[in-house]
């Protein structure tokens, strides 16, 4: 039967390996966000907050509903340095270790909203803030992830290279945990410490990140290519063309 022959293929789905923004994507996104237009006082609050909670995303790797539930005594000073307390799935507590760009981006973000350079025990200030009304009230993860999706869009329609914008308009704020995990291996550290970091408890959740490094699959692709070139000229002439 011709009909059942040319039935729908079932739909592709999406695997770990798309849902993440390459090193150059992100770095277009970043680029853009720390170029926002801010004249009145509310569009530099506005600014400082996008950049701030894409920072808190790309260096943490913190899921929505963590950052969500988040305030800024949540941040802990110990002997090694900062490190932010979340609460993951199952209410499990875990412990994001702050790295030196976050730390600037919490600083410049605080000073920008008339806080003290650095969090202090028992501030209810929200780790994201809202820009209106009661600065104590914590964003819903809908909020939150609403943001994200505005700054998706806008972007995008900025953006004048196809791929890039193809990133962006895809983006979520799921998208930027597998980022930032995906970059983190990317850049050498290891799968232990990362799995401590985003609070994995399989390690081979972790390795799903490292098995999309493009950039390593493709310097093994291009010894075969060195072999290749090699081989061409060892001295053996090619045959010759009939």
């Amino acid at each position: 039967n011709a009909f059942r022959l040319s039935a729908v293929q079932p739909e592709t789905r999406s695997t770990m390996a798309t849902r993440h923004l390459d090193v150059a994507t992100w770095q277009w996104l970043w680029r853009w966000i720390t170029e926002l237009p801010a004249c009145s006082q509310e569009e530099q609050r506005l600014a400082s907050r996008v950049r701030w909670l894409f920072a808190l995303l790309y260096h943490s790797g913190l899921r929505v509903s963590e950052v969500a539930a988040a305030r800024m005594s949540d941040f802990v000073r110990t002997e090694q340095g900062w490190r932010l307390r979340v609460i993951g799935k199952g209410r499990k507590e875990g412990f994001v270790t702050v790295n030196s760009v976050l730390l600037e981006e919490l600083v410049r973000h605080r000073q920008m909203h008339g806080l003290p350079p650095l969090p202090v025990p028992q501030e209810r200030e929200p780790l994201v803030p809202p820009v209106r009304g009661d600065r104590l009230r914590l964003l819903t993860t809908r909020s939150i992830s609403n943001i994200v999706r505005a700054v998706s869009t806008e972007a995008a329609s900025l953006c004048g290279d196809p791929h890039i914008r193809n990133g962006i308009e895809r983006m979520s704020t799921h998208w930027m945990r597998h980022t930032s995990a995906t970059h983190r291996l990317a850049a050498g550290a290891r799968l232990e410490t990362t799995q401590d970091e985003y609070r994995h408890s399989n390690i081979n959740t972790t390795r799903l990140y490292a098995a999309v490094l493009d950039e390593a699959r493709r310097e093994d692709a291009e010894k075969l290519a060195e072999l290749a070139r090699k081989g061409a000229g060892d001295g053996v002439e090619p045959p010759a063309t009939p």
